[in-house]
């Protein structure tokens, strides 16, 4: 495990001597395996390991590597202007800690090494999932509305996080920009491979599935399907593109900016889309089913997905339009249909 100890700011002293470091030391559990604290005071950050030496039995060597590695990630940057973060570990199929290690701890880290190598902006991709699927989020959001972790999924928990962590850090880098894009579901011909979403083993069910699903587009009749009334967003993987091409030179300034395709989709929009009858279905049993699975404590990381269809989290675009001049040349009916379409041949 990963954990994160946000420290003083000002400098300290006891009995008129100043204190130069924090050395964290996290609690000693039986079965440990290797837990990383992280402290900051002033502008650096401390660290502490402790490890099972039945398991890591070399962590000093983790321990030498630390500097190495944030000097190789530090010399990556060198020299750059602006660095845009776009890594992230969507599905959840490693563990929390892997997942969060990566997603959080990697975020900070490109973070920090972007104000250390003297860049003038830093744009991270973050997402609408951000603002978490509650209950009571307004019907239209907008940039002013807080980021909460959600309660399961920890995508969102985690882009919510991470949104609080660089917050925090940013007045300690006045002179680094920091640009947040908040993407509803990105579509487009090329986002669905970009996800290996199939285990190896079923992955030959997939594409039999996926064969399944484009002989029932071609049928005479529409299937029928139940189609509830939740209410989402989509948008094209270029439109995500030209907004963060708009961050990287500073179109606008510095701050949160959501994105969104024009247009809201019901259930029966997607259905029609898909060549599907629909059905109309009550959105109750729907957001009741989805609380569950995404509660389960026995499902994997990526049953949290679920959650999403509690509450959807519907966005306002005005401010980048405004601000960004960012103008969506795909409604989201449109990502939704070039997602269909697939790649040009």
């Amino acid at each position: 495990t990963v954990s994160n100890v946000p420290g003083p700011r000002q400098t300290l002293y006891a009995a008129g001597a100043e204190l130069l470091h924090i050395f964290p030391v996290s609690i000693s559990t039986h079965g440990i395996a290797l837990n990383i604290t992280v402290q900051s005071y002033r502008d650096q950050l401390d660290f502490g390991f402790i490890a099972g030496a039945n398991i890591i039995p070399h962590v000093q060597v983790m321990c030498d590597m630390l500097p190495v590695e944030f000097e190789a990630l530090e010399a990556a940057f060198a020299g750059a202007d602006v660095v845009v973060h776009l890594a992230f570990q969507v599905l959840g199929t490693t563990s929390a800690a892997t997942t969060r290690s990566i997603n959080v701890e990697g975020t900070l880290n490109a973070f920090r090494a972007t104000a250390a190598a003297g860049a003038r902006r830093f744009v991270y991709a973050s997402s609408v999932a951000a603002y978490g699927f509650h209950p009571d989020n307004p019907p239209l959001l907008t940039e002013d509305w807080p980021v909460r972790p959600a309660d399961h999924f920890f995508y969102a928990r985690e882009k919510a996080e991470i949104e609080l962590l660089l917050d925090d850090a940013r007045p300690d880098h006045p002179g680094l920009d920091l640009y947040i894009v908040r993407p509803s579901i990105v579509l487009g011909p090329h986002t669905v491979g970009a996800k290996d979403v199939t285990p190896a083993a079923l992955a030959p069910f997939a594409r039999g599935l996926g064969r399944l699903a484009d002989r029932v587009r071609r049928l005479p009749l529409p299937l029928p399907v139940p189609a509830p009334d939740l209410g989402v967003q989509f948008v094209h993987e270029d439109d995500v593109g030209r907004a963060l091409l708009a961050c990287v030179v500073g179109a606008g300034p510095p701050g949160a900016y959501n994105l969104a395709g024009d247009g809201v989709l019901k259930g029966a929009d997607i259905a029609r889309e898909l060549g599907l009858a629909p059905v109309p279905f009550p959105a109750g049993p729907v957001r009741a089913a989805a609380g569950a699975i995404a509660a389960a404590p026995f499902l994997p990381q990526a049953a949290g997905w679920a959650e999403a269809l509690r509450h959807p989290a519907i966005m306002d675009t005005t401010r980048a339009k405004r601000d960004l001049g960012w103008r969506p040349r795909y409604s989201g009916r449109e990502a939704l249909r070039a997602t269909l379409a697939g790649p040009p041949a």
